[in-house]
């Protein structure tokens, strides 16, 4: 429900009113891998013969993996059962602000917001909530009244404030100065709330294995995946919880982002304007998840096992809204408006973006070491340092009522007059990457974990053409596995991948077929250099093709398209 009032009082437009939702989701894992999976090879199909211990085994190359499935005979499979948690909540957002046009040449803007979101409750499954007490080692269940179902409290200091300014100078006719910042907050998604359930006997995973060639224990249909069920939630149970466990801070905070902005424009002619932009970005509060029981000390990058504190789980993957970004970037621009049959745009942005924390939801953690989580600050998985697009269109000076051959026959138009160019080139940096290796330290999978860096890896490259070098896009010896029980030196996102150099280009013609009527014929072609436009490097050390470049992007595409308007 949104309600709001506008009241215009000379200088003043104020605007006042308030956003209401009430939000109903289901938790976003709770489907997650629930019709399991089941695999299949040729083995029951196969012919059989002796090994030189005398059992019988499959002959390689003769059985035939569909006729396994149509037999019901699986060499492996897995399912996840996760109970299906309905969340409720409501977010309310207050807001008033004014636009005070203080001078013909000068308009101010206040605002002042106000974002709330009461947490998520889980309804129909209040009992499966828990949360991990780091002080005792406990597990603690909203089913045995030890904490509430919520998890977390709502959070009463989301006030969002902002303000901007347009200021045009007397004395600098043409230019407009553009000032503003401001704070905000994003919806509440229950993103994280599947750290609150996901606990060994709430979340179960049955896996089964066929380990004889001949004759299979499990059968579709007889005695794969039997209806599994929920444990009961129970003091015993809470004590004696083991395994990997998921957790969700208790003090969970809202995400905010201050953002800041300077823009300064000025109109070169009547068509062509120049602006130059200041963008910074400062997000706090952004989701992290880390192993909060790993074996990490501070001030070194050995992994002890002994200061494990909870050796009863083998990991405890935690949730909390810790992380924080920032983002700075200069950008020019430059813009001519469609005059005669020509206008044009170009944009160059110089930038920087750096975080400690991973980006789009990845389910395998950036942060390696529990201990200092700020350690893992870098460069972000979408930083381009440099980057220029340039798009064009050209109406064609050609034809009827155009400045060459505009006598020509009315049929000869049709053919050579009302034509049109236009052109996108894109100029950029590429994206940064992380040099990864296998784990030196016996912990669970559910972390990236990164290699030891010994040079730089891109400048010590002497041969850098791709072409010639062996597809090589950094040098690998500049980065090593770390000793055993140690986490890796090198920082998230330390070298830059391949850029782009692309440019799209088309030509259009439209051809009037009565007054109401007309054809569009386009010609495309994207790419359309051939440039190979590399992606990044393989940058796994575990992995043959390491520091090599083995995919690119689309090559050149033409497309031809015909259109009817009417």
């Amino acid at each position: 429900m949104h309600e709001g009032v506008n009241l215009l009082k000379a200088k003043h437009e104020m605007s006042f009113g308030f956003d209401l939702n009430y939000v109903r989701t289901v938790q976003e894992s709770s489907n997650f891998f629930s019709r399991g999976g089941v695999y299949f090879n040729p083995t029951y199909t196969a012919q059989l013969e002796l090994n030189s211990s005398g059992q019988l085994t499959p002959v390689a190359g003769s059985g035939n993996s569909f006729a396994d499935f149509l037999l019901g005979t699986p060499m492996n499979g897995s399912v996840t059962s996760m109970p299906r948690t309905h969340f409720r909540w409501i977010a309310a957002s207050p807001y008033l602000q004014d636009t005070w046009r203080a001078l013909p040449h000068l308009t101010f803007n206040l605002g002042l917001g106000w974002n709330l979101s009461t947490p998520p409750n889980p309804v129909g499954n209040e009992n499966y909530p828990h949360e991990f007490d780091f002080n005792t080692g406990q597990v603690k269940f909203a089913a045995l009244g030890q904490i509430s179902p919520k998890i977390y409290n709502i959070d009463l200091n989301n006030y969002a404030p902002r303000a901007g300014i347009a200021w045009q100078p007397t004395f600098l006719h043409g230019t407009t100065i553009r000032a503003g910042a401001g704070t905000y907050y994003p919806a509440e998604n229950a993103i994280c709330e599947l750290f609150a359930i996901t606990a060994p006997g709430v979340a179960i995973v049955q896996s089964i294995t066929n380990q004889s060639p001949v004759t299979p224990s499990f059968v579709l249909g007889q005695n794969v995946f039997p209806p599994m069920t929920q444990v009961k939630i129970s003091q015993s149970f809470a004590d004696n919880i083991s395994g990997t466990l998921f957790n969700l801070d208790s003090k969970l905070r809202t995400t905010y982002i201050n953002q800041w902005s300077l823009a300064i424009q000025h109109e070169l002619a009547s068509n062509t304007i120049v602006e130059v932009d200041y963008i910074g970005t400062q997000s706090r509060k952004l989701p992290i998840r880390w192993n909060a029981d790993d074996c990490s000390v501070r001030g070194s990058l050995i992994c002890d096992q002994s200061v494990r504190p909870y050796k009863q789980f083998n990991y405890i993957y935690a949730a909390a809204n810790e992380g924080t970004s920032s983002y700075n970037a200069f950008v020019a621009k430059i813009q001519r408006q469609f005059t005669q049959g020509l206008s044009f745009v170009a944009n160059y942005t110089w930038s920087k973006a750096l975080s400690n924390t991973e980006q789009g939801g990845a389910p395998v953690g950036l942060n390696q070491r529990g201990v200092c989580l700020s350690c893992d600050k870098g460069m972000t998985g979408y930083n381009v340092p440099r980057r220029l697009v340039a798009s064009g269109v050209w109406d064609l000076p050609i034809g009827k009522q155009k400045r060459h051959l505009n006598d020509i026959s009315p049929a000869f138009d049709r053919i050579v007059g009302g034509w049109t160019l236009d052109a996108i080139a894109t100029f950029s940096q590429g994206f940064p990457f992380t040099v990864l290796a296998a784990s030196s330290t016996s912990m669970d999978p559910m972390t990236n974990f990164r290699a030891d860096q010994l040079c730089d890896g891109r400048s010590t490259l002497k041969n850098k053409s791709v072409r010639s070098n062996g597809h090589y896009w950094f040098d690998t010896s500049c980065f090593a596995k770390p000793a055993p029980n140690y986490f890796g030196n090198s920082a998230p996102n330390i070298i830059t991948g391949p850029g782009i150099n692309n440019w799209d280009i088309g030509a259009g013609k439209l051809i009037r077929l009565s007054e109401i009527t007309a054809l569009q014929f386009r010609a495309d072609a994207f790419n359309a250099l051939n440039h190979a436009q590399f992606m990044n490097p393989d940058s796994n050390m575990s992995d043959t093709n390491f520091g090599k470049i083995t995919t690119a992007g689309p090559s050149r595409e033409i497309q031809l398209s015909l259109k009817i308007l009417w």
